[in-house]
């Protein structure tokens, strides 16, 4: 991807050409939506294993549900719980792949402008920018079906695009 490296003097139509050029194109709602759905289910999974693993082990231990519930440590592991989800999507984002399980499913990928692959801190910028998108009634995960680059507003705070592959 070396040659889409592109000095700041391109305008962001002349990038659009180049990133469409390159790809097969920004990625459309539906094919996200069953990505996020895919991502939802794996974490959903994930999160079940880890807290039937952990209830076992307490189990062994000796530690009823009530003293789970009295001592904060379902609260713990419900926190631990938001820890994976933002890890998963920040690194898996920024990593080689760009993207989640569920966006490797569909064939889709995150980069920036240049369609290079994001840095953690834009990784994150962009999946804490899923706030402001859901706090508005979810108005900013369905700019994602009527705007030009098919930009979400998450994707428009982290200044990145969806791609297919």
């Amino acid at each position: 991807m070396g040659f889409l490296m592109l000095g700041r003097s391109n305008t962001e139509f002349e990038l659009k050409i180049k990133l469409e050029s390159f790809y097969m194109g920004h990625a459309g709602f539906w094919k996200r939506l069953v990505a996020i759905i895919i991502d939802t289910l794996v974490l959903v999974l994930f999160n079940f294993l880890l807290g039937f693993s952990l209830a076992f082990c307490a189990l062994l231990l000796g530690i009823d549900e009530e003293s789970l519930r009295s001592q904060g440590i379902q609260l713990g592991f419900e926190f631990i719980g938001v820890i994976i989800q933002t890890c998963y999507f920040i690194l898996m984002e920024s990593s080689s792949i760009q993207a989640t399980l569920g966006k490797l499913a569909m064939g889709i990928f995150v980069c920036d402008a240049n369609g290079n692959r994001l840095t953690i801190g834009r990784a994150a910028l962009r999946y804490f920018g899923k706030i402001p998108s859901a706090i508005l009634l979810g108005i900013g995960f369905l700019m994602a079906a009527f705007t030009e680059n098919k930009q979400a507003l998450h994707d428009k705070i982290a200044k990145c695009y969806v791609m297919s592959k």
